[in-house]
Formats: C-alpha cells, sequence, structure tokens
C-alpha cells in the first residue's frame, strides 16, 4: 500500500491550523465524553497523534489506529519523548487489525472519513469495538466543493452529518447530537481565504 503521508508526516504537526483544529475537537469533546474519557479511548485515524494523545493525560488507555507508516513513526517518537506508557500504536486498516470488540470506552476520529471509500464497513467495526455504553465522537469537514484540498485527490468533499446518522444507527449506534465545533480559515486553490466549517457528531452504543 502506498503511503499517501509519507512527504508530509516528518512537518505535519508544524501547520498551526492543524494543531488549532485538534485543541477545538478536544475542548468540544471533552463534556460529550464525559467519564468515557478516563477510561479506554480508540482514536482512528489518529495521524501524528495531535488529538489521541490530549485525551492520554486521564484515559487508562489510548490506542491508536492510522494506515501511514510515516505518521506512526512521527507518533511513536512523540510518545517516546513523553514518556507515555499508557498509549499503543497500530498501523494497518481498521477492519484488518486484531483490536478487542467492546473493548474501548471512547472513540474518537478527526478528519479521517474524508479519505475512506467505503465508509459503512469502518463504521460497524468502530460499533463492535465499542463496549455498552461507549461516546463515539467523530468529527470531518461539512461538505464543501473540493476547494479545502485543492489538487490533492481524496474520496469525499466533506459531508452532510444528517447522511452519516443512519449509517451510525444502522450498526447499533445511538445518534445523541451534531455541532458545528470550529472553522477552518485558509486559502484555497486560487489564494482566496475560505472559511471551512466542521461538525462534531455524537453517538453512543446503548
Amino acid at each position: 500500500m502506498t503511503d499517501a503521508f509519507a512527504d508530509k508526516a516528518a512537518a505535519w504537526d508544524d501547520n498551526p491550523v492543524r494543531v488549532a483544529v485538534a485543541r477545538a475537537f478536544f475542548h468540544a469533546a471533552l463534556p460529550l465524553a464525559g467519564a468515557a474519557a478516563s477510561g479506554n479511548v480508540l482514536d482512528f485515524g489518529c495521524g501524528t497523534g495531535l488529538l489521541g494523545l490530549l485525551f492520554a493525560c486521564a484515559a487508562r488507555r489510548v490506542d491508536m489506529v492510522d494506515t501511514s507508516p510515516a505518521m506512526a513513526q512521527v507518533l511513536r517518537a512523540k510518545i517516546a519523548s513523553q514518556g507515555l506508557g499508557n498509549v499503543a500504536v497500530h498501523v494497518g486498516e481498521l477492519t484488518d487489525l486484531a483490536l478487542p470488540e467492546a473493548s474501548f470506552d471512547l472513540v474518537i476520529s478527526l478528519n479521517a472519513l474524508h479519505h475512506i471509500a467505503d465508509i459503512p464497513p469502518v463504521l460497524a467495526q468502530l460499533a463492535r469495538l465499542c463496549a455498552p455504553g461507549a461516546q463515539v465522537l467523530l468529527a470531518d469537514l461539512m461538505a464543501e466543493d473540493g476547494s479545502f484540498h485543492g489538487a490533492e485527490t481524496v474520496q469525499h468533499n466533506g459531508f452532510d452529518p444528517d447522511a452519516l446518522k443512519p449509517l451510525l444507527e444502522s450498526c447499533g449506534l445511538r445518534v445523541q447530537s451534531t455541532l458545528q465545533h470550529h472553522t477552518i480559515r485558509k486559502p484555497d486553490a486560487a489564494g482566496a481565504i475560505r472559511d471551512y466549517p466542521q461538525f462534531l457528531l455524537h453517538a453512543c452504543k446503548p
């Protein structure tokens, strides 16, 4: 499998926009996660850990999943430098990894879904990994015109979160709320400054 992030991983954390997005998610997610944030946490599409590592100080354990070996290499270096003993990194497709089912109290994912061609099997696997009562917090771009990524090819130009709700519910998750938690302001391919809203979808496993 080609690593689409091989040339980006080393400098990924240098972008203040990405750092701000992760922090905005964290602060919006904590009240929704409640006590689940102190349990076993799964960060799907973790990248270099900008989001998941924010949860590590309070969580019992954080399992971080990504398909990019280059991103995982950066993340492992950060884990080592911070001396974190409760964080594990898994490289590969979520549906291929042998993660224990019904073992996570909190599932988080930030801007990963738009890179996935076939979303329903991934959501089904996330639901299987949730323990009863688990909280699920998924954030991504609202549907946009493709200008966010410019010439870069992605699987989806954002989402209408209402279209994701039945997919989650068909997996046995119960959607609680959707909110706009952050807006990314950046230039599009033509150099014009644009606002790209992000949604945060909150579901739970009954």
